[in-house]
């Protein structure tokens, strides 16, 4: 009897279990897909959601306390799963937390981003693990004015840095990160101490800050006396603010055995409203002192007990001769057509490339919740990179990359320069722009850019007059902004301040006149072969055999290599630093040249010997006049697609 009556339990149990396998059978294989992996808040407390689809039982944890997360637990389902997300308010600098969906055996990162006021890289007033690229691992070694090897300075205080050295060289052995170091060395370079030797960062920017914290990997080793400790007295850390007298900064050093790489670390202060300060290393004892990693900057205030150093005696300080005579800037080496070594007449230059985002700073006056940044520095395509196109969607959004302060209180003459690429945009020259103010950035004014890129070959802007701001200092302000319409890509791979006016061409610009003939559409009317060059390299060259000319372009010290004119290519394409040769067969004498491009976007000056030539962006034309066998003209501004050629003879 009891067992009848168990009968109808038992199959209601074998129904439930065989439905519920069948919902968990519906459910597939385990899957995890979230909707998005940055999550943006303003520095406001507030709250956001975020859906995923989980088939499986899942959480979501937290690695912070800021980010709270409701429910952070539920059950599978093929339908979205949606939490809630909470921030605190943020009164300290801009922040970053993860929070991490999970089904166990499969966990998705999520960035939680919260504005606040502003980058804590800011406070970093100098940083550099000197290994911008490998020095030689034997010797000679380089002196450091003999190689740009170490120049990997970043910082919000290096817009006038100036290097002092004597006697210092960049080494690449017993490196800081090797068997022979006690602390995360950068390894690869490193600076050594000679005889007589010394290094020093002149020109610092305070920032407005008056305390100060540094560190440096450091490591003694002495060959005549191996046992010998690391000695502070020997290694003195030099501050001043006058260049002047020079007081020394304490700091400890945190290894205690002989020959091993560790941390040294101090800190100091200085008088109220100092603009500027410089800090020497020049140790007593030759051939023992190595130092690495080198970091200065403002105490973050925002982590408690803060203790700041002690203001520095100045007026008792040593006298030290501590000149500049090393400059900050690396060269940049380039990437497609925007490479090339600091100008010679610069005012200010900096290459993203080398330095990231360097002594930049960005302020999001729309930033969208859906995205963390719109600058960000690209090293993939070595530049400043801006876009508010992000999971498919464009976003409307502004956003402004400002340089560092750049003193003109001092110059007769003045223009901005800088290589730009651009895509994606219904109007490039309606979204983006370029602004300059001489009060800080409370006031801008716009500025024409001459020309602007058609897609992401990197051009130069112009050179734009600023002759109206001499005698200020000034910032300038690149101005991205999109739309939920169209978010187009905009990127900045350097910035010239240069000390010439806006023109900046002289000579070879006078109207040719004379006979001449034209070959037109020279890139499909033309049939080109490959060749080279003893002197410039690999190129192309071509012969109209009707009016007896020969055209080639070749390398030369252009950083990309040279194209053939594709199946529908009217045009050439000549890269910045690139030759043009062009000559009669029959030895005429040129007398005159007009080269008419593409386009307006790819006219730029060409030099011919010393001379320049003139040009016409609206009429989109180079002209050059003079006598010879032989024109042999550089490109001299950004990459020139040359599609008619006129001769005069």
């Amino acid at each position: 009897m009891k067992f009848k009556q168990l009968l109808p339990a038992l199959a209601a149990f074998i129904f439930l279990a065989a439905a519920s396998q069948e919902v968990e059978q519906d459910l597939g294989f385990p899957e995890l897909t979230v909707s998005r992996d940055v999550v943006s808040f303003p520095k406001e407390a507030s709250e956001d959601t975020l859906s995923f689809v989980a088939t499986r039982s899942w959480t979501v944890t937290s690695d912070s306390k800021w980010v709270a997360i409701d429910p952070d637990h539920g059950e599978p389902s093929q339908d979205p799963c949606t939490v809630t997300i909470t921030v605190l308010d943020n009164s300290s600098y801009d922040r970053e937390a993860k929070i991490n969906v999970s089904i166990g055996f499969t966990v998705i990162p999520v960035t939680i981003a919260q504005s606040g006021k502003g980058s804590i890289d800011q406070l970093v007033i100098y940083r550099n693990d000197f290994d911008k690229e490998a020095a030689p691992s034997s010797s000679p070694y380089p002196y450091l004015d003999k190689s740009d090897v170490w120049k990997n300075q970043q910082g919000s205080g290096i817009a006038n840095l100036k290097y002092h050295a004597a006697g210092t060289s960049v080494r690449n052995g017993s490196n800081s990160n090797g068997s022979y170091s006690d602390y995360d060395g950068s390894g690869l370079n490193n600076l050594f101490f000679g005889s007589g030797a010394a290094f020093g960062l002149l020109n610092l920017a305070t920032n407005g800050a008056t305390a100060f914290e540094f560190s440096f990997g450091t490591e003694k080793y002495d060959a005549n006396d191996k046992t010998a400790p690391f000695d502070t007295l020997e290694m003195p850390v030099f501050v001043s603010i006058d260049g002047t007298k020079w007081a020394k900064a304490s700091y400890k050093f945190a290894g205690t055995e002989a020959g091993r790489w560790n941390i040294a670390s101090g800190s100091f202060s200085v008088p109220e409203n100092t603009a500027t300060f410089h800090v020497l290393f020049r140790p007593t004892k030759a051939s023992c002192y190595r130092i690495d990693d080198l970091r200065i900057a403002i105490p973050n205030e925002e982590e408690g007990n803060v203790t700041h150093g002690p203001l520095l005696d100045f007026a008792n300080g040593e006298t030290i001769a501590a000149t500049a005579n090393i400059e900050p800037g690396a060269s940049s080496g380039g990437s497609g057509e925007g490479g090339g070594d600091t100008p010679a007449n610069a005012i200010f230059y900096h290459s993203f490339k080398d330095n990231g985002q360097g002594s930049f700073t960005v302020n999001d006056v729309t930033l969208p919740s859906q995205i963390a940044k719109i600058w960000t520095a690209d090293s993939q395509y070595a530049c400043m990179k801006a876009t508010a196109y992000a999971n498919s969607t464009n976003y409307a959004s502004e956003s402004w990359l400002i340089s560092p302060e750049i003193d003109l209180t001092a110059e007769t003459k003045a223009c901005l320069e800088f290589m730009h690429a651009g895509n994606y945009f219904i109007d490039i020259s309606a979204d983006v722009s370029v602004h300059i103010s001489k009060d800080g950035g409370v006031n801008w004014t716009k500025l024409n850019i001459t020309t602007f890129p058609e897609g992401f070959d990197f051009v130069s802007s112009g050179k734009i007059d600023l002759s109206a701001y001499l005698g200020s200092k000034v910032k300038i302000g690149f101005k991205y902004t999109s739309t939920a319409t169209k978010a187009g890509t905009w990127e900045i791979q350097s910035v010239s301040v240069l000390r010439e006016e806006a023109g900046g061409s002289s000579g070879g610009g006078d109207t040719p006149t004379g006979e001449s003939i034209t070959i037109s559409n020279i890139g499909t009317s033309l049939t080109w072969t490959a060749t080279s060059d003893a002197t410039y390299g690999s190129g192309y060259t071509a012969t109209d055999a009707t009016n007896g000319v020969e055209v080639s372009y070749f390398k030369a010290s252009g950083s990309s290599n040279p194209v053939a004119p594709g199946a529908s290519d009217a045009y050439i394409k000549v890269y910045k630093g690139s030759r043009l040769h062009i000559k009669f067969t029959d030895g005429r004498t040129i007398t005159g040249v007009i080269l008419t491009t593409s386009s307006a976007t790819y006219t730029f000056t060409v030099k011919v010997g010393t001379a320049n030539s003139s040009v016409d962006k609206t009429a989109k034309t180079i002209t050059w006049s003079g006598s010879t066998t032989a024109f042999e003209a550089v490109s001299d501004g950004g990459q020139i697609r040359v599609q008619n050629i006129q001769l005069f003879y």
